[in-house]
């Protein structure tokens, strides 16, 4: 019986090199790149009169509940 033999070379390296590319460019033109790190969960109980008034203040503010409160976080854990 023969043995066979595998030639193994490196990965390219393309995939994370194009995306490191597309957010300089992002970074360039003035927006913000998106975060490579993947997102986590955060889930918490609200008293449901309470969830409503989140709800109706976003509402009327155009903007979700999960950005208003990633802003909250944001503001009061700053870097």
């Amino acid at each position: 019986m023969t043995k066979k033999t595998v030639a193994i070379s490196a990965r390219p390296q393309t995939k994370q090199e194009t995306e490191v590319e597309a957010n300089l460019d992002q970074w360039v033109e003035g927006e913000e790149p998106k975060s490579q790190l993947k997102p986590v969960r955060l889930t918490f109980d609200l008293d449901r009169t309470l969830h409503g008034r989140l709800r109706r203040y976003c509402f009327d503010r155009d903007e979700h509940v999960s950005d208003f409160v990633r802003g909250l976080i944001a503001d009061a854990l700053p870097d």
